[in-house]
């Protein structure tokens, strides 16, 4: 079995893998930590002095914060600007070097009463602010180059004295040009649009009552949602037009900090016992969702990316994500897959062993579906000597594509992907030193 299996996770029917990015001992000691998305710098913020880190930990930049008024909360746009927001309205945007780009305002109203709360959120076609007043209205900016202040539908909001919220909301805008808040008022989940809030109900289990929401959180696509309760219950849910089906429940979840990892898995960490849980989600109501737990500790933050979640600690950078099916069928012990046994074939043939020719001999014609695998599974792992086997292995089946169908369009599109594929390799590899 390849070492490559060492940081593979088995979560039921699933591979999950855990990989270290980048080492770095970042400052222990700070006030806020926001990660950008997309493996973006770090903003790391401690009595009055902001620093950007790169990914890697290595800093970029550092001044100190002048502005009066106390920060609500601060973000990253979609151009990877830093976008704050203070607590009488005004939305200030910088670069990363700390240097002015734009000012704005969330309305008088929101001047005059104060913000309780607020977040920074990312749609598909742009960055909005989303702000919670003291006197619990919600306003929403939808694109801050474009900034125009809509009040949302006025709500009974529980607890309107608590200072931030005690129940969780967040913003729904990332196939919609108009943002929606979504936050829970008992067991329903309340969806606030301009002109009118929608209910849906939790459909918990007879003997396991769902307890008043901790946190919610959306997957990346926004078609999934995660509740975690006070009392240990963990909901996973999805959206179908104007629809809340439920996918999953589990309960005696320790309290942690959950995040979407990719759409097809919701992972947690709890500090406090030292560990992290993975939960697999499948769409088959009737299957038992599969929840494994990890060791880990110093945890700080976690990202939720489209395909993974980007977790960081005081030691460093690490990703988790759920492995595609081709390529665990690649080296996963004793398959017969096109992949592994082209894989093996290549090794054989490196030993000088007639054996490759009876692997090749076994693939017949799925030597094409081989290649296709080994590239594309080339483009997913992060190990650049492990890339370099599935690149050899893709090149030593597109031979003998050339040799089957000398004359194939087939043959000649292996090739063209084999060149782009080695051409991708070599610019990320670059690029991650």
């Amino acid at each position: 079995m390849s070492e490559i299996v060492y940081n593979w996770i088995s979560v039921g029917d699933s591979m999950f893998e855990r990989i270290e990015l980048y080492k770095n001992d970042l400052e222990k000691t700070f006030d806020n930590f926001v990660p950008a998305p997309f493996g973006g710098p770090i903003l790391i913020i401690h009595e009055n002095l902001i620093s950007i880190h790169a990914a890697s930990g290595a800093e970029i930049s550092k001044w100190k914060w002048r502005t009066g008024g106390k920060i609500i909360t601060v973000g990253w746009s979609r151009e990877q600007e830093l976008v704050f927001v203070i607590e009488d309205g005004t939305v200030i945007i910088y670069t990363i070097y700390g240097e002015l780009i734009k000012t704005t305002s969330m309305g008088q109203e929101a001047k005059d009463v104060k913000i309780r709360d607020a977040q920074v959120f990312r749609s598909n076609y742009s960055t909005g602010v989303a702000v919670l007043t003291t006197s619990n209205r919600f306003f929403v900016v939808n694109n801050l180059k474009e900034p125009r202040v809509r009040r949302l539908f006025d709500a009974d909001l529980r607890n309107p004295g608590s200072n931030p919220p005690s129940w969780p909301w967040k913003v729904l805008a990332s196939f919609e040009r108009q943002a929606k808040i979504i936050y829970m008022n008992d067991r329903e989940l309340m969806i606030l649009s301009l002109s009118e809030v929608k209910s849906h109900q939790i459909d918990a289990m007879p003997d396991e009552e769902m307890g008043e929401a901790s946190q919610i959180v959306l997957s990346p696509d926004s078609s999934k949602i995660a509740i975690l309760a006070k009392n240990g219950i963990l909901w996973i849910g999805r959206f179908d037009e104007e629809r809340l089906i439920k996918i999953c429940q589990i309960k005696d979840i320790d309290p942690s900090e959950i995040a979407w990892c990719g759409s097809d898995a919701v992972i947690g960490f709890a500090e406090s016992a030292f560990q992290y849980w993975i939960l697999n989600i499948t769409d088959n109501s009737n299957q038992v969702p599969s929840l494994q737990k990890e060791f880990f500790t110093g945890f700080i933050s976690v990202v939720s990316e489209i395909d993974c979640a980007r977790v960081y600690s005081v030691s460093g950078q690490e990703m988790i994500r759920k492995l595609p099916d081709f390529l665990v069928n690649i080296y996963v012990s004793g398959s017969v897959s096109p992949g592994a046994e082209l894989r093996l074939a290549t090794e054989e043939f490196m030993k000088g062993s007639h054996r490759a020719d009876e692997y090749i001999r076994r693939l017949d014609d799925n030597l094409s579906q081989a290649v296709e695998d080994c590239l594309k599974a080339a483009g997913i792992v992060h190990d650049p000597e492990h890339q370099k086997t599935l690149m050899k292995a893709a090149q030593f089946g597109t031979a003998f594509c050339k040799i089957n169908t000398p004359n194939s369009s087939h043959s000649s599109a292996s090739s063209e992907k084999f060149s782009t594929m080695c051409k991708n390799l070599r610019i990320l590899n670059a690029i991650k030193e």
